[in-house]
């Protein structure tokens, strides 16, 4: 504590400027991801809607009640980080349900990252391979876009394992 005074007293009280600033960031972000929960569930027509919870089938159609007369840009299209990252703990993992569970609960933009590994594209969150590849996500895409034909997929392909990723 006496280091953390002598550095605050240098620098004229910015140091206690900048924790009140973290605070009311954290305090800002906190209330902004509860808006958007909100927000997902009563898109969703959920009261106690988490995305803890196993999707059913009946929260991913919401683009069919859409008019059709909405644009692209007028729409608010739920998407995940990362989508294919569910192993590596806190190391590596971002999601928790599988892309099938993610469009059944209303994901509709996603977030691919993949390597070449031989002949495959293979899912990666950096240096962890997410037992997954490119054509098992391109097959949940296909059957859920034939059972469910007025919903739409938006989707970012990279060929890095993550965002920082140097190989590519």
């Amino acid at each position: 504590a006496g280091a953390c005074a002598v550095a605050d007293a240098a620098t004229f009280g910015q140091i206690d400027g900048l924790a009140e600033t973290a605070s009311d960031q954290a305090r800002h972000a906190g209330r902004k991801m509860d808006q958007a929960g909100g927000g997902m569930a009563r898109a969703l027509g959920q009261s106690n809607w988490s995305f803890n919870d196993t999707p059913y089938d009946g929260w991913g159609l919401w683009m069919e009640d859409l008019p059709d007369s909405t644009r692209v840009v007028d729409m608010f299209l739920p998407g995940t980080h990362d989508s294919v990252a569910r192993y590596g703990g806190d190391f590596a993992q971002t999601q928790s349900w599988s892309i099938t569970e993610q469009l059944l609960g209303g994901i509709r933009c996603f977030d691919l990252r993949f390597r070449i590994v031989g002949t495959a594209m293979c899912g990666h969150h950096g240096p962890i391979y997410q037992e997954i590849n490119f054509g098992d996500v391109a097959d949940q895409f296909e059957e859920f876009l034939t059972h469910h034909p007025s919903e739409v997929i938006f989707v970012d392909i990279t060929g890095k394992g993550c965002s920082h990723d140097p190989s590519w």
